[in-house]
């Protein structure tokens, strides 16, 4: 990792590293760091649907630039490519097969290319920008103030005193209007809490905690009323005063957050139409000779977003407002302002490397104690998710005593008749199946969500995921551990099986162990789920292939040889089998009229199930290997899960291709039908009387 020659930096480092040091007092979070983006010809086209040999493009050859101090809006209607650009500009453009992006984007004059590969290096500080997605990933067992001081303590350099990342959190909360309600809960569907807005201000938050010099907002006010709406903008507005760098999407905004606005960019079908001042647009618009008037008493945006939408309503209204947009998109062609890249000097590293003796050993000691103070951290949120989840625990507890009462009700005081064999077999394998599922259905369905705030994290470089996943282990691990406990201390007793310590704690021992192996199945499960939907589908059908290899509905020796290794991965065969032989080993039962014979010992039953030599130490030994099989599994999961990212090319290394406009394809019989194309030399013949847009060069 790099150190700073910086001195107060150093010394903070030094004194860090003493057990009784003071506390460096004196350090403070870096302020705003100045960032001018700047974007060339960018065009982006994927793979058209319908054929193989054209491409589809995106977005054309668009310009612009965005300064510190100003809030650039890209406008435009629904799937005009509003959040493609700005996933571009950030950098985090989905990689797509076949997919060709041209162009250049640069911070500082530094290639957005670059930027991402400096910044992927083990042990580099965050990238200077923020990305605020549209939805909130939040954790909702946690308040606003414990959010925002979790975000500061990982986020912020370990040589920052706790008390100065702490006093960063409350400036934010703060700032963003959300000190009345620092200790309210985030909340959820199943527990009120914050608000929409105030969701949308603490993820903002969230990502201010290290000083990003460029903010991204997509949608910042999709879902939030007027008021709210209001309050979001009013904050991305003050952090650009502040010296940030604001680049938002949005979709209609109403006309009081239009004027908060500096620059607007607005998009249609990929095309640029207007780049400029926001006071400017109206009368860009107004002076372009095609009778386009403001209607008295109408909003701005709404009026803008109409020109450039296209109207379905019927053939006439889609031929018209299409030849509109077609002579929209030539007229800014034309007159557009022609920006070239600033050249702002490119920060670089200073300062000189430490011995390299020195260096080496403050690394490792860092490191450790990064990872510790990570861990420490990570496992504070996640016990806090854990506790304060009292819908969640609730309704678990409920499921457990429920469930357990019912069971033992049904199969209550079994005795040793030959008819009981079977009562007996069927609650051992009701006892694994119930097990399994719930423990399974509660966690994948939890970690399928988190994996996305995870992921977040992870792009933001706030911790690594080791000490995440112990973090994670840890704190869950009770839970998934007590409830299995439960269930089983009212089951057994009520059913009248073995009444020997020694086999109730086996019998607690192995329902405890799947309880634990089932719910590493649901992080492994969850830990590669798009979504929360496809986890909670994929879980019950892992379930059921191993309920019909439980050992009690198909043999062994019948299943396809190349499907048998499900056999020993099944947890509920292996529960099954464990249990099976804790009851049934020294059991003696009274003979009936059996046509295939009296059972008259246990050890009969178990060699008719394939149990003879089964021993409870091996299942406990599958059961625990299953489980640590399972949490490296995992963990690979999401530490080789690196989001992959379009990269940027020169239009001169990109090999030609044939691309196709949607604009175009919809256009084509309007412009050959139009009278050889009179709008568009009309309006290159006036072009001299429109005005261009001043201010964003």
């Amino acid at each position: 990792m790099e150190i700073s020659t910086d001195l107060m930096n150093l010394a903070c480092i030094i004194l860090a590293l003493l057990p009784h040091a003071a506390v460096c007092g004196t350090a403070r979070p870096p302020a705003v760091r100045s960032v001018h983006l700047d974007w060339q010809k960018v065009q982006y086209s994927v793979p058209a649907s319908h054929s193989r040999e054209s491409n589809r493009t995106i977005l054309t050859d668009l310009s612009g630039q965005a300064s510190p101090g100003s809030v650039l809006a890209i406008m435009g209607p629904s799937g005009s490519g509003k959040s493609t650009l700005l996933d571009i500009l950030a950098g985090q453009l989905p990689k797509t097969d076949g997919a060709s992006l041209t162009g250049s984007v640069t911070y500082n004059s530094e290639s957005v290319n670059d930027l991402a590969s400096r910044y992927r290096k083990p042990n580099s500080p965050p990238p200077p920008l923020a990305y605020v997605r549209q939805s909130d990933l939040l954790f909702p067992q946690l308040t606003a103030r414990e959010t925002l001081g979790t975000a500061a303590c990982l986020r912020l350099n370990q040589t920052v005193p706790k008390r100065v990342k702490m006093g960063v959190a409350e400036n934010i909360l703060r700032k963003l209007g959300l000190f009345k309600s620092g200790d309210v809960l985030v909340g959820d569907e199943k527990q009120r809490g914050l608000s929409g807005g105030e969701k949308k201000r603490l993820n903002l938050g969230v990502e201010l905690v290290s000083k990003p010099s460029v903010i991204f907002a997509d949608e910042p006010t999709s879902g939030l009323d007027s008021f709210q709406a209001e309050q979001v903008f009013d904050t991305l507005k003050r952090l650009a005063r502040e010296g940030h760098t604001v680049v938002c999407s949005i979709h209609q905004p109403r006309s009081s957050t239009f004027n908060k606005f500096d620059d607007v960019l607005l998009l249609c079908d990929g095309h640029e139409i207007y780049r400029g001042p926001a006071k400017d647009i109206v009368r860009y618009f107004e002076s372009l000779g095609m009778g386009l008037k403001l209607p008295a008493n109408f909003n701005v945006a709404e009026w803008v977003i109409d020109l450039a939408s296209v109207d379905y309503s019927s053939e006439a209204a889609q031929r018209e407002s299409t030849e509109r947009v077609q002579q929209l998109v030539r007229a800014w062609q034309d007159r557009r302002p022609r920006t070239h890249a600033r050249r702002v000097p490119r920060a670089g590293a200073v300062g000189t490397a430490m011995p390299p003796a020195l260096a080496d050993g403050l690394r490792i000691r860092l490191l450790m104690r990064k990872w510790m103070d990570q861990f420490a951290l990570l496992f504070r949120r996640a016990w806090r998710s854990v506790v304060r989840d009292k819908a969640t625990l609730i309704a678990r507890l409920s499921s457990t005593i429920s469930s357990a009462l019912v069971e033992g009700m049904l199969f209550y005081r079994l005795g040793v008749s030959q008819q009981n064999i079977q009562d007996r077999l069927g609650l051992l394998q009701v006892a694994s199946v119930s097990i399994a599922m719930t423990s399974i259905v509660k966690t994948v369905a939890a970690f399928a969500k988190e994996r996305l705030i995870v992921l977040r994290e992870k792009v933001a470089k706030s911790y690594s995921v080791g000490p995440y996943f112990l973090s994670k282990l840890v704190a869950e691990i009770p839970g998934s551990a007590i409830f299995p406990i439960i269930f089983g201390a009212i089951l057994y007793p009520l059913t009248g099986l073995n009444p020997k310590i020694g086999r109730v704690l086996t019998f607690l021992s192995l329902l405890t162990l799947e309880g634990l192996a089932s719910s590493a199945l649901g992080l492994f499960l969850g830990s590669f789920s798009p979504s929360v939907e496809f986890a909670l589908a994929l879980a019950p059908a892992v379930m059921l292939i191993f309920i019909v290899l439980g050992g009690l509905f198909i043999n062994v020796d019948s299943v396809p040889f190349f499907l048998r290794w499900l056999d020993h991965a099944s947890l509920i065969k292996i529960t099954f089998e464990g249990l099976c032989v804790n009851e049934f080993t020294g059991l003696s039962f009274l003979p009936g009229r059996s046509v295939r014979g009296s059972v008259l010992t246990g050890e009969e039953q178990l060699d008719r199930l394939g149990f003879g030599k089964s021993k409870i130490s091996k299942a406990l030994t599958s059961q625990a290997m299953i489980l640590c099989v399972l949490y490296g599994l995992t963990y690979l999961s999401l530490a080789l899960q690196n989001p992959s990212f379009q990269r940027i090319r020169s239009p001169s290394t990109e090999p030609p291709q044939a691309v196709k406009s949607p604009l175009e394809e919809v256009t084509v019989d309007v412009i050959s039908g139009g009278g050889g194309g009179g709008a568009g030399d009309e309006q290159q013949d006036r072009g001299t009387d429109v005005p261009v847009p001043a201010g964003i060069e």
